[in-house]
């Protein structure tokens, strides 16, 4: 051999094999280690959506059975509410002014109002029923006074 040539040992054929090896091997994890990572996001957003509609779901069960109560005068375990007045507390009031005044139409003092509601079988809980189902009616979003101080209500639109 001719001091020209070059000479390749087996050694050095080995090295730059295991060199390219680790080249591929270090390449590998990164693609999986993205993966992985994009992968971690999706369940974190896939949890965070579920959270979401677990409360989503709870507010529908919520208002199913606060109009079920409005409506039908049902109670929670579906049984009939025929044993006497049903008490109507906060938004239910307004509520049911409102289901009453759909149902009926114009314009309702009050105290008519309150009446009627009475005679449909509930009844306004609060030490003055007038007071507290006057209270109701001005922060209720579907009903509005005719005329500030008219006693006067309908409903809004």
């Amino acid at each position: 051999m001719s001091a020209d040539t070059p000479t390749v040992s087996l050694a050095d054929d080995g090295a730059r094999f295991y060199g390219v090896l680790r080249g591929i091997e270090r390449d590998a994890r990164d693609a999986i280690d993205g993966v992985a990572d994009v992968a971690r996001e999706q369940v974190a957003q896939h949890r965070r959506l579920l959270g979401e509609l677990d409360q989503l779901r709870e507010r529908v069960i919520g208002e199913i059975d606060r109009w079920a109560q409005i409506v039908h005068g049902l109670n929670r375990d579906g049984a009939d509410g025929d044993d006497g007045p049903r008490e109507l507390r906060g938004r239910a009031i307004g509520d049911q002014a409102a289901v009453v005044l759909e149902e009926v139409g114009g314009e309702w003092h009050y105290a008519e109002l309150l009446a009627e509601v009475e005679r449909r079988g509930f009844v306004v809980v609060g030490a003055n029923p007038q007071a507290t189902l006057l209270n109701q009616l001005h922060r209720h979003p579907r009903i509005e006074s005719v005329q500030p101080r008219s006693g006067l209500w309908r409903l809004a639109g």
